[in-house]
């Protein structure tokens, strides 16, 4: 080293600011600057006094947040550069030089948003040449390993999982026993450690110990191929102020199936339709614990909104009991659909679902009318509901139709479109009808049909809004942390 440089460092404080995204919160417990342990009196030709100095620190973080690294360096003539060392939880290093922003203050920051939660490092050094990311004659002050992030527990016997972050963008009030879609696509972390039939795969909060309810609608990969898959997953409180987190669990060999359909659906849901099934299908499941699954007449299985769906041409679906919804009481009629051009419509509706009897009042039908390009909602012989004009065949569309007791709503692509009050209803018990007007004979509805729900309460605007951005948006109002190993 130059004889020049001496450098006396009498303080030496290091302080970290976090302008921070509100999702994450940890306490990180106080660390020590020390003097570098590797030399001896303080370095090898810097002569200084370099005592210990505990700091306490409150850090949020990492996702999308900036760190702020401040230090104060005393007698820096002859320093070419201040610079820090960062070390990732993955390993991997990078460095940034200090700016001297007035007197004896050096400050840097970096951005964490591209690296997980865990145990970073940041070592500071007094230099005589920074070049090209290399550094000569260089001596420094060890920050201790500390950790940024969750702090989440492990659950027992699995070897890797990944956060997934559900992001408050369309949460508009918090969501309580959300099903929630997870998505997985091509991946290969999840491909190369998960079983290849996914029975390995829990679900937990983000406490990462508590499990939750999940059903598998659809699994390809494992075992060392990349995974695509569907899930739902029942969340207890999807936050509107701040991401909510949970974990996925994976690589668990010989792990017994978690799947727990019937408790992702909450009491209200009278029937949930996926039309998940493949091939030649008899009978459409039914995901709640009521088991009123769909006798076949003719519906194709093909691809659709998630996963598989029914594709349906002068043939239809019926339940095989009663709905259970009858009398002047609330409901929700939920289903994505891809109506396609039917020159038979003669201007009718064609129903999506419907039930009742053939009386005043008494029968519920929700329809597509493709010749108007219109959704269409009410009751047998009262006046029914036409939304706008303006829903094109050949596209996605999820159609809602919710009764609160008085007011009756279409809901298309999570907005109300119309809204009307029929009066007082008695409608009438009976089996559903899924693509057949229950009330009118022939009126198919033709194109394709997914994921099919049914309630006996009217649900919120809220969870009807943040249901059609998590299924239709590109990242599905959620991100994927990269893998933890245990």
């Amino acid at each position: 080293m130059k004889n020049y440089l001496l450098l006396s460092v009498f303080v030496f404080s290091l302080i970290f600011t976090f302008c921070f995204h509100p999702s994450i919160q940890a306490q990180l417990p106080s660390f020590e600057i020390y003097d570098n342990p590797g030399d001896s009196g303080c370095g090898i030709s810097l002569n200084c006094t370099a005592y210990p100095t505990v700091i306490n620190h409150n850090l949020v973080g990492p996702s999308g947040d900036m760190v702020t690294v401040t230090a104060d360096v005393w007698d820096v003539s002859g320093v070419f550069a201040v610079v820090a060392l960062i070390k990732t939880p993955s390993g991997n290093s990078f460095m940034k030089s200090m700016q001297n922003i007035s007197g004896i203050t050096y400050v840097t920051s970096f951005d964490v948003s591209d690296y997980s939660d865990g145990n970073y490092s940041v070592d500071i050094f007094a230099t005589d040449i920074f070049l090209n990311n290399s550094m000569n004659y260089r001596e420094y002050l060890d920050v201790e390993t500390f950790t940024i992030g969750s702090t989440a527990g492990w659950l027992a016997g699995w070897n890797y999982r990944k956060k997934i972050a559900i992001q408050t963008d369309n949460v508009d009030t918090n969501l309580a026993d959300f099903p929630l879609y997870i998505k997985i696509l091509n991946d290969a972390n999840i491909g190369d450690n998960a079983q290849d039939d996914g029975k390995d795969i829990r679900f937990t909060t983000n406490d990462g110990t508590t499990e939750l309810s999940y059903e598998r609608e659809s699994w390809m990969g494992g075992e060392g191929t990349d995974v695509t898959a569907d899930f739902w997953v029942k969340v207890p409180t999807i936050s509107n102020s701040s991401d909510t987190d949970i974990y996925i669990y994976y690589g668990k060999s010989g792990g017994p199936d978690g799947e727990d359909t019937e408790n992702v659906w909450d009491d209200n849901y009278k029937v949930v339709y996926h039309l998940a099934e493949t091939g030649s299908v008899n009978w459409w499941t039914d995901s709640t614990s009521n088991k009123n699954d769909g006798r076949n007449n003719s519906t194709t299985a093909v691809a659709g909104k998630v996963s598989e769906a029914g594709s349906f041409n002068d043939s239809y679906i019926t339940s095989k009991d009663n709905i259970g919804i009858s009398g002047n009481v609330p409901f929700t009629i939920e289903a994505w659909i891809y109506p396609e051009d039917n020159p038979s419509d003669n201007n009718y509706g064609k129903c999506i679902v419907g039930w009742g009897s053939k009386q005043q009042n008494q029968g519920n039908f929700f329809y597509y009318n493709s010749d108007e390009q219109s959704f269409e909602a009410g009751f047998w012989d009262n006046d029914y509901e036409t939304s706008w004009w303006d829903y094109p065949n050949n596209s996605w569309y999820h159609s809602v139709n919710k009764y609160d007791g008085t007011t009756d709503k279409i809901f298309i692509n999570g907005a109300e479109v119309f809204l009307f009050e029929p009066g007082s209803l008695s409608i009438s018990d009976s089996f559903i009808k899924v693509g057949l007007d229950p009330f009118v004979q022939g009126r198919y509805y033709n194109g394709i049909i997914d994921e099919i729900r049914i309630s006996n309460i009217s649900r919120s605007d809220d969870w009807i809004k943040f249901e059609y951005y998590n299924i239709n948006e590109s990242d599905h109002e959620i991100y994927f942390n990269p893998e933890e190993t245990e």
